[in-house]
């Protein structure tokens, strides 16, 4: 585990465009998990449905709260909710 001393905690918004996924619930988020604590992260992991992008921005209350977004879309031309979003 990282020094918290040198390494403080970080808070990290992270979403998977559908949790019902076989591999992306089952499988990568338990795998990142694992790397919750040894890097000194808090992360907020948020399962979307798979088909609205409101299902996941809906959630993104308070983004000046986190220090990092990790941003998996369900629409790669949907950058622009999210962009508008961080940037309140």
């Amino acid at each position: 585990q990282l020094d918290e001393a040198e390494h403080p905690r970080k808070s990290v918004w992270l979403n998977i465009y559908n949790a019902a996924d076989n591999f992306l619930g089952s499988t990568y988020q338990p795998l990142l998990q694992n790397y919750d604590d040894l890097l000194n992260l808090d992360v907020e992991y948020i399962g979307g449905d798979g088909q609205t992008e409101s299902n996941i921005t809906n959630r993104l209350g308070n983004p000046s709260q986190y220090d990092a977004f990790a941003i998996n879309m369900v629409k790669t031309d949907n950058a622009a909710s999210y962009t508008s979003l961080l940037s309140q």
